[in-house]
């Protein structure tokens, strides 16, 4: 489950069997995320949510899974 919010970029099945990009939408926090893979190179990842994919950079990821840890906020 993500830790805070991640940009991502749906990938949209097109009729004829292609993928094309969707819009640029927020993963939110809490959101279950299945299916890691690369995407496009070391920095993309392929993920499913809820049966639909998406493009994420592993840097977003990486600071959203970062983000309530105490060192990061401050918090005890």
């Amino acid at each position: 489950m993500l830790r805070g919010d991640v940009p991502a970029l749906q990938l949209i099945p097109a009729e004829d069997g292609r993928v094309r990009w969707g819009p640029l939408v927020r993963l939110s926090k809490g959101t279950e995320l299945h299916d890691f893979g690369k995407a496009f190179d070391n920095r993309t990842l392929r993920v499913r949510v809820d049966g639909h994919f998406y493009i994420v950079f592993s840097q977003d990821l990486d600071k959203a899974q970062k983000a309530e840890s105490p060192m990061q906020t401050g918090l005890d």
